[in-house]
């Protein structure tokens, strides 16, 4: 787009239209990134000043109902104590020597992730400086006979790729909309309400295990900040039943759809 802007006898080199390109891209998502950065770090604080037995106590009857259920129906011992063992296994996960292997551990992630941040875009600004690059290296390394089936597969396979990700990119601004407005609804803190959405969104992206970590982590701040007026049983209910619930649209209703739409296939097809 920006090298189709003209103004007289002007027109954006290329290499320029290419960096622009790649700081607004960086751009936005470093802010998306700074915004959730103190909201992570405020919910973090609230994490370490939990009063394990307090916690206990709030969810003390569902968990004894289930203890008696495990007693009764599982065959468990009369002495088992369902608080204690998730009060010892609480523990046991907070321990100094399981947070200093998290902390050595994220050491190495930022390390290692810079590198990659670094790596990509510099290969990214090269691939968008010179049109048509990556092609050029496929059709180098292909036999000459199959030079233009590969070369239509090329344009197509970009072309769809395109409207892929735009299916990615409205597929995670509808999961967000959906778990705000909802939580909103139900009368949580703008900012929890946001900060969930925004996880469940983002995360969605990431095949399987992105919609789990994002419900984990709602959970997590559905424990730290309840809903006014609401149990903690009751806000963790609200909260899990609406990410499971947009999970739900999404995998039924949202990939089917727009994913067909994007890359023109069967809802079927996209389905299975």
């Amino acid at each position: 787009r920006l090298c189709k802007i003209h103004i007289r006898k002007f027109s954006m080199p290329r290499w320029l239209a290419a960096l622009i390109t790649l700081i607004v891209f960086c751009a936005v998502f470093g802010g998306v990134f700074v915004s959730l950065i103190p909201l992570l770090f405020k919910k973090v604080n609230e994490l370490s000043s939990i009063d394990i037995k307090t916690l206990a106590d709030y969810i003390d009857e569902p968990l004894t109902n289930i203890q008696n259920f495990m007693i009764d129906k599982l065959g468990m011992a009369q002495d088992f104590s369902l608080t204690e063992s998730l009060l010892t296994s609480f523990k046991e996960i907070l321990n100094i020597g399981t947070i200093n292997s998290l902390l050595s551990g994220t050491v190495s992630v930022v390390g290692n992730t810079a590198i990659a941040i670094f790596s990509i875009l510099f290969i990214s600004f090269f691939f968008i400086k010179e049109d048509g690059l990556f092609k050029s290296i496929v059709l180098t390394i292909t036999p000459q006979k199959y030079g233009e089936n590969i070369s239509r597969a090329i344009d197509s396979i970009m072309h769809l790729l395109k409207r892929y990700f735009t299916g990615i990119l409205l597929e995670s601004t509808i999961m967000f909309t959906f778990v705000s407005v909802v939580l909103r609804l139900f009368g949580m803190v703008s900012t929890d309400a946001l900060t969930i959405a925004t996880f469940v969104g983002v995360l969605n992206v990431i095949p399987y295990i992105g919609p789990l970590i994002g419900l984990c982590l709602g959970l997590t701040i559905a424990l730290l900040s309840p809903i006014a007026g609401v149990a903690t049983v009751g806000t963790l209910l609200i909260v899990g039943g609406t990410i499971l619930t947009a999970q739900a649209v999404d995998n039924f209703v949202l990939q089917p759809v727009l994913y067909s739409n994007s890359v023109h296939a069967h809802p079927l097809e996209i389905f299975l």
